[in-house]
């Protein structure tokens, strides 16, 4: 899959996912871990961006945290579900958005480094189906 590979390593309980920009970036998570957070993905509460409303300080503190999105947007008329996901290595949280709009399904996948990688989503799921526990 363009941009994205995953491994199951030895243990068959560990996953490696390499994300690829130009600059690889290789991460490693539970299996299980990354099957609850895509679940949590499909089950999770639909966010319309214009009905979240925050004051200033909690905006601020969302955009402090190291799990911000900041180079990406929800598009205009579209909703969202999020989850984090614990990884092993890099130490830190995978953040997870599954953007929907009208024509559209993206998984957006932010690494703790602060970089932030855009898939098809379905396909996304596809790809990783057989390497997930169910």
């Amino acid at each position: 899959m363009d941009g994205l590979s995953a491994n199951l390593l030895e243990d068959e309980e560990t996953l490696e996912l390499i994300l690829d920009d130009g600059s690889e970036e290789r991460l490693l998570i539970e299996a299980l871990e990354l099957a609850g957070a895509l679940a949590r993905l499909e089950e999770g509460e639909v966010i319309d961006p214009d009905e979240f409303g925050l004051d200033s300080e909690e905006l601020e503190e969302i955009e402090e945290s190291p799990s911000w999105t900041r180079r990406t947007r929800t598009p205009e008329g579209g909703t969202y579900t999020a989850a984090e996901a614990t990884l092993i290595e890099p130490e830190g949280i995978l953040v997870l958005r599954r953007l929907l709009y009208p024509g559209e399904d993206t998984l957006e996948i932010t690494t703790p480094s602060g970089a932030v990688y855009l898939f098809d989503y379905p396909e996304v799921l596809e790809y990783l189906r057989p390497l997930l526990p169910r």
